[in-house]
Formats: C-alpha cells, structure tokens, sequence
C-alpha cells in the first residue's frame, strides 16, 4: 500500500488531501478536505451498521498477549475482526463501508504512514478518536506513535465506552 497526504500545519487536524493506493489491485482511494471522500470516481460514505454485535471491524492487536484484554473484550462483542497489515488501507476500508470501525491502541503507528487513510475516513463520515504518544494531537513526525479509534457515526459511541479503560487520557475527537 502507497499512502501519501498533506498537511497544512504541524499536527492532525491541519491535512489537506490524502491518497492511498493498494498497490495489488491498483484500486484508489482519495480525499480532500471539506470535498468528500473517493475511490474509483464513486463517492465513499461509511456503514450503516449500528450496533457494535453487528460490526465488522478492523484492529491491530500485533502485540499479544500483552494487549490481550481490550482485544479479546473488543473481539467477544463484535461480529468479527481482520487485520490486513496496512492501517492506511483498513481505514479506507471504513471509508467505502466494508469495514464499520477499525481500532489500533498499540501506540506505535506513525501518524505520516496514517494520514491520508484518516483524512479518506473523515471525509467519508467516520468520527475518530487519536491519541499521540508524544503530543496528544498527534504531531507528524516519524517519532510519534498514535492510538486510533475511528468508526461510523453510529458506532463511534460505543466503541468509545468499551474502550474507555484500555484508552490513555487526552486525545483528539475529529
């Protein structure tokens, strides 16, 4: 996956236009703030789906046991979880509704390997919760690491309570 953005200021809240490209298909997915959401001139809109024992969800839980607990309650609540190995791309996934939410509390991925695919999400009606290890608004360095919640607006609610206890304090709510 190739995911490129910009970004108009020093943190999340100032990208711009953000590209992700799954290399394997060719399929694009791209957004610029405020104009929406696209992937193959086809407008993107998020799930419908709204309750969290319905959802089809996308997490990183790579480093078990030691994040066990919020992945095991998160996994005995839904409908079912996949992991594909490219963050940028499972949110897209949620941008164009294959996915409803995808979930990374590992604190480790960088916000520039990220952006563009939160950007798409945005645009496309995903709400998002994002946490920097650093900085709480996640700063764009290759320094940072991010936790990320980011589900359709149905969704996004509950996610929020189930994890309220794994979650560090602080954080941004786009």
């Amino acid at each position: 996956t190739i995911s490129l953005a910009t970004c108009l200021g020093p943190d999340l809240r100032h990208l711009s236009e953000g590209l992700v490209l799954e290399v394997f298909s060719g399929r694009e997915f791209y957004a610029v703030r405020g104009q929406g959401a696209f992937s193959g001139g086809r407008r993107l809109s998020t799930s419908s789906t709204e309750h969290l024992e319905n959802a089809f969800i996308s997490m990183d839980a790579s480093r078990l046991p030691e994040e066990g607990e919020w992945a095991l309650k998160l996994a005995s609540t839904i409908r079912a979880a996949r992991q594909l190995g490219s963050a940028a791309l499972e949110l897209c996934l949620l941008a164009s509704g294959t996915f409803d939410a995808h979930v990374d509390l590992r604190g480790q991925i960088r916000p520039t390997d990220v952006a563009a695919g939160l950007l798409i999400a945005k645009e496309a009606g995903a709400k998002m919760w994002l946490r920097g290890k650093l900085e709480p608004r996640g700063m764009l360095s290759p320094d940072e690491g991010l936790y990320v919640v980011a589900a359709n607006k149905w969704l996004f609610r509950p996610l929020m309570e189930l994890l309220a206890p794994y979650l560090p304090s602080g954080g941004l709510e786009l």
